[in-house]
């Protein structure tokens, strides 16, 4: 295959505007351009997704909330054998999370484990009890919102669930509306030491360690204000900083928080940022943001505007991490989805739910240049590549 050419993995989420599936590009690491390969999947619905480089392996999370065939609300995490000459995909097993809408995996270092983020159904149901007066009240009741841990095999296929952790508790939006627990994302820091999870219901960040075959929970810290959903988070590649944006904030704001943590867990906010959209007219709702990336060499961080279509391009500050906008780029699309680095950090590419793919060049001082490269897969949710010449 060209030296140049990298298989490119988008995932398809059925959600709206979106559909299931997976699809195979090819991608120009030089051009930043992508060429459709084949339709692998049409059928199930994939969020975020993973290569393990080394062993050829592709690990995605399926995000829906029952099979017909599994008595219990569940989603699911799936291993694939990638061929180094198609990129075509061989199913190695998948595993039931017993827990609904799978939202984000991760492994540590020595690939030994695999964790997960389940971002947990909305709904709620409700139990009538009678009390000791007779008088009778009813009871909200909801599913468990969890992160789990399963073994990774030394062939890379999923192993047993070994742990897991409830994220807890009954909140309000700052829509008004009731909700719970949502943990939604697993990020490794550089250390590989700890994971990071933003939780969109308690909107608190949580930090764990995996000791033994076992998932700990180092601390539980308030990302901004009650409410605002912390969606996705960036470590910093040298900086012990750590980067959060939200989904929701007040005044259709775009929000995000700089933190300083410690390998213990310890979390202390050093900066908040609002991005400026002046002049930017919303143009569809929601309006909130959704996905993030960070540059390899920790100078850059993006983030997308969902219902200004923009992407918000900041330099970050490498003595504070304090972060200065200097871009606010157009987004054309519907419903921007999820953003991924380039391996090299030479192209943003930007997914979108009803299917635009969009490649952008990443300048020398960040901002970025629309490349003309387009692809489309509907349901488009985020992309992974692999280098089938390594």
């Amino acid at each position: 295959m060209d030296q140049n050419k990298l298989f490119m993995y988008v995932s398809q989420w059925n959600l709206k505007v979106g559909a299931p599936g997976l699809s195979l590009y090819t991608f120009d690491r030089e051009t930043g351009a992508i060429d459709f390969v084949e339709q692998l999947s049409d059928s199930l619905s994939f969020g975020h997704s993973m290569v393990d480089q080394a062993r050829n392996l592709l690990y995605l999370c399926n995000e829906c909330d029952i099979f017909p065939e599994v008595p219990y609300n569940s989603g699911r995490v799936y291993c694939y054998r990638i061929d180094r000459d198609t990129g075509k995909l061989t199913l190695v097993n998948r595993k039931e999370t017993c827990c609904s809408f799978t939202s984000y995996l991760n492994t540590d270092p020595d690939k030994k484990y695999l964790i997960v983020s389940n971002h947990s159904m909305p709904n709620f149901s409700t139990r009538l009890e009678k009390a000791a007066d007779g008088s009778i009240r009813p009871v909200l009741q909801h599913q468990d919102a969890v992160v789990n841990l399963f073994r990774l095999n030394e062939d890379g296929s999923i192993g047993e669930m070994l742990d897991y952790v409830k994220h807890e508790g009954l909140y309000t939006s700052l829509l008004g509306k009731l909700t719970i627990a949502h943990p939604h994302s697993a990020m490794r820091s550089p250390s590989g030491k700890i994971f990071a999870c933003c939780d969109k219901g308690d909107s608190h960040m949580h930090l764990y360690a995996i000791e033994k075959g076992r998932l700990k929970r180092l601390s539980r810290t308030l990302t901004d204000l009650p409410g605002s959903e912390p969606r996705h988070c960036a470590f910093h590649p040298e900086k012990p900083w750590l980067f959060i944006n939200h989904e929701h904030t007040p005044e259709d704001q775009i929000t995000l928080t700089v933190f300083r943590y410690g390998e213990n867990g310890e979390m202390e906010k050093l900066h908040t940022f609002h991005g400026d959209l002046t002049g930017c007219k919303p143009v569809e709702e929601p309006r909130q943001q959704q996905g993030m990336a960070i540059s390899p060499d920790g100078k850059f961080l993006y983030t997308q505007a969902h219902g200004y279509n923009r992407l918000i391009a900041m330099a970050i500050d490498q003595e504070t991490g304090a972060l200065t906008q200097i871009q606010a780029a157009p987004i054309e699309g519907t419903w921007p989805r999820s953003l991924n680095m380039s391996p090299d950090g030479k192209f943003l590419i930007c997914c979108c739910l009803a299917g635009q793919i969009t490649v952008y060049r990443v300048n020398s001082d960040g901002t970025l240049t629309d490349t003309g490269h387009r692809g489309f897969s509907r349901g488009s949710g985020g992309v992974s590549f692999f280098d089938p010449n390594k």
